[in-house]
């Protein structure tokens, strides 16, 4: 259960690390060099969305598990434990969805802001 909530907790925010240096690096180079790059940061930035949606569905997971419904799922568990459990497991969720937001932002970029384009 808790390894389920620290996923759910970093999976995000390192998706989206990853997505900002690696994409960084490509985007330096995509200018000058083969064609294939601008396929690499897309696909890079589409694994990051994968990563982080898995994030976010591992948190509701989490969450519903530890009743963060209503629903006690595992009723002779101590309180403040079960307090923790369900506020990591919204944190998690909360985080990914934030995070999230901002990955597609950035996929969003490939689309409308243009490339590279001749020197006036």
């Amino acid at each position: 259960m808790r390894r389920a909530l620290w996923v759910g907790l970093i999976a995000a925010p390192l998706a989206w690390s990853l997505q900002e240096l690696l994409g960084y690096g490509l985007s330096a180079r995509a200018c000058g060099a083969a064609p294939g790059v601008g396929v690499a940061e897309l696909i890079v930035a589409v694994g990051a969305v994968l990563v982080a949606g898995t994030g976010l569905v591992v948190s509701r997971g989490a969450w519903r598990r530890v009743g963060g419904d209503g629903l006690e799922s595992e009723p002779g568990r101590a309180s403040v434990r079960a307090g923790t459990d369900r506020f990591l497991a919204l944190a998690g969720m909360l985080v990914s969805v934030i995070f999230l937001f901002g990955i597609v932002m950035n996929l969003a970029g490939y689309f409308l802001v243009p490339g590279c384009t001749a020197p006036m």
